[in-house]
């Protein structure tokens, strides 16, 4: 899906962002791409303050040893969940 002209891709994490994020797609003018999660997941920004921003990545936790990049089900490993 990446090699189509002006795809945007949303990977969301969990049903909170699923949620956040259809508005936005619907709103958006151009191609979207939501990979949708399988299988029960649980529930991982509810502990941030997370607001979905097509296009925008977000903090979830700030440190000083290395740099994490992750989307989608990763999220949840990362929580500790995986």
């Amino acid at each position: 899906m990446r090699g189509i002209p002006g795809m945007v891709i949303v990977d969301p994490c969990d049903a909170l962002e699923i949620e956040q994020a259809v508005p936005a797609i619907a709103d958006h003018q151009g191609p979207v791409y939501m990979r949708l999660l399988r299988g029960k997941v649980p529930l991982v920004l509810d502990k941030y303050d997370y607001q979905f921003e097509l296009g925008k990545a977000k903090l979830l936790e700030d440190g000083n040893d290395v740099l994490i990049i992750s989307s989608g089900l990763m999220n949840y490993a990362r929580a500790g969940g995986g």
